[in-house]
């Protein structure tokens, strides 16, 4: 959560209220924690507890005194008060029955989603969030398959239309990440190549760092256990050894011969 913009933002507040500045920094309503601290101070001034505050708290009381906040919550008293308390009051605790919009809105608040203009997205992404959270298919409500999405028939049939999708594209000489450019290397455009190096080097360093804490082989997709004191085990270590003289042979190779050359030449007197 950000920090306030004051270390008082009741001070900053009061000041407004009585002339001494034109209004209150940018963003400073926007900070949970300044809106609080204001609405908690006038609460105790006006000796409002907070049981009564959604009866006596009306929209008209939020736009005398804090109308740039109010604003930002669409003038709705159970919106505003649900949003920077969360359950503390219910919709029954309010006088008047709340919009469906402002229990929607509630409700994506509680669920940690950002409020985006979009309600037809804000939807799709409280049902992820809620599928994910209870272990479910995001297409259907059976249990899903360890580290998907999907069921494993719901996973079956994305696969498969993954396949073909990737097999029309493969023949028409298009990329098989994205369909929309031709492919350069391995199957893949220019872009796509790319971002296929960068994840696999992050997957690389993951599992190296992994297997190290944990005594396993280092090498890319090995777990057996590793040689003691080593990060290899004993098939990766013989064969990190056979690539390591084949590709220095050659400059070994040439050392050596500059070597026998400086040994062969006469001394100068």
């Amino acid at each position: 959560m950000q920090q306030p913009i004051e270390d008082d933002p009741v001070a900053i507040y009061d000041a407004w209220r009585a002339g001494r500045i034109r209004q209150c920094p940018t963003g400073f309503w926007q900070i949970e924690a300044n809106a609080r601290a204001v609405l908690e101070a006038l609460w105790e001034r006006e000796g409002i507890p907070m049981e009564e505050v959604p009866h006596r708290c009306r929209q008209r009381w939020f736009k005398e005194r804090v109308g740039t906040l109010n604003r930002l919550y669409r003038g709705s008293p159970y919106l505003l008060l649900t949003s920077l308390y969360p359950s503390w009051w219910q919709p029954s605790d309010f006088p008047e029955l709340p919009k469906a919009d402002d229990l929607q809105e509630a409700a994506f608040a509680q669920e940690g989603l950002d409020r985006d203009p979009d309600p037809m997205r804000r939807w799709a992404l409280s049902q992820k969030l809620r599928s994910d959270r209870q272990g479910k298919c995001r297409i259907c409500n059976r249990l899903r398959d360890t580290d998907t999405i999907y069921c494993s028939y719901h996973l079956s049939v994305f696969r498969q239309r993954q396949r073909q999708r990737y097999a029309e594209w493969r023949e028409q000489g298009l990329c098989y990440r994205c369909g929309g450019r031709p492919a350069v290397k391995a199957g893949a455009c220019q872009p796509c190549y790319q971002r296929i190096l960068i994840n696999r080097a992050r997957e690389m360093r993951r599992h190296y760092w992994r297997n190290k804490a944990q005594g396993l082989c280092c090498h890319w997709k090995c777990n057996a256990p590793a040689i003691p004191g080593q990060t290899l085990c004993e098939k990766h270590r013989q064969e990190e050894r056979q690539r390591y003289y084949r590709l220095n042979y050659r400059e070994k190779a040439r050392i050596n011969r500059q070597r026998r050359r400086d040994k062969e030449a006469p001394a100068t007197p």
